[in-house]
């Protein structure tokens, strides 16, 4: 045992390097000024006929490059590691809760990818960022997703 703890067992299976890397090109090709927004992710998944998700993965190995915030809260999304726990079908769900609001006109929320948020053991880790502050969710499941969604924004 390390230091760091067990290592967990992986549960998914995560993009390998080569597609992410084509994602990561493919936002590049549609940032402007140093950022994309979540229409031109969408529409340019479209456009490949890819889940928005792997685009936004992609996003998340382009340091140089961020979303553009239209929104007061946040979920950012641990796209690395924890494409192995998870990441990608609870990334998959927060695009189609985000999309299903926006046309309800309910209150939504920006999708921030992260290469990494530090807490692997614990993945797939989403961060809820808001005004009223940030909470951490470990273990992430879209069920878990919608529950803190809803508690968040429609309170």
């Amino acid at each position: 045992m390390s230091l760091l703890g067990t290592p967990k067992a992986k549960t998914h299976k995560g993009m390998d390097m080569a597609a992410i890397m084509r994602m990561a090109g493919e936002i590049e090709d549609i940032a402007e000024d140093g950022q994309v927004s979540a229409s031109d992710i969408e529409d340019r998944a479209i456009d490949l006929g890819v889940p928005a998700a792997k685009l936004y993965a992609g996003l998340g190995l382009t340091p140089a490059l961020s979303m553009r915030l239209e929104h007061a809260t946040q979920v950012v999304v641990c796209t690395g590691g924890c494409q192995n726990y998870g990441a990608l079908p609870c990334l998959n769900h927060l695009v189609d809760v985000r999309q299903a609001r926006l046309e309800d006109d309910k209150s939504a929320f920006d999708i921030v990818p992260r290469n990494c948020l530090d807490r692997c053991l614990q993945g797939p880790v989403v961060e809820l960022r808001s005004p009223a502050g940030t909470a951490v969710i470990t273990d992430a499941s879209p069920d878990l997703l919608d529950e803190a969604l809803v508690e968040l924004l429609d309170a």
